[in-house]
């Protein structure tokens, strides 16, 4: 039997899956908020949306995104608290 990825593979690939599904509910967060503006309001339903989509095509061979995600997750979770995305 071969092993289509390795443990660390797939550690990286579910790490990454998190930290998309963690940005996920920081917009989820913020759409709750009753003094969202709407045009804050239609951002963070585009982004949550993009990032679903980002989430649903990603795979565990995907080194390079994985990466990329892995490296940016603290930026990009900064910017979704501070509204300034």
């Amino acid at each position: 039997m071969t092993t289509k990825w390795t443990q660390e593979e797939s550690i990286a690939f579910e790490c990454a899956c998190e930290f998309i599904t963690g940005l996920m509910a920081i917009c989820s967060a913020k759409l709750a908020d009753p003094e969202l503006t709407p045009e804050l309001e239609t951002y963070y339903e585009g982004h949550r949306s993009r990032l679903a989509q980002e989430r649903q095509t990603l795979h565990v061979h995907d080194h390079e995104r994985i990466a990329l995600i892995s490296s940016s997750v603290k930026e990009n979770e900064r910017k979704l608290r501070a509204s300034t995305l």
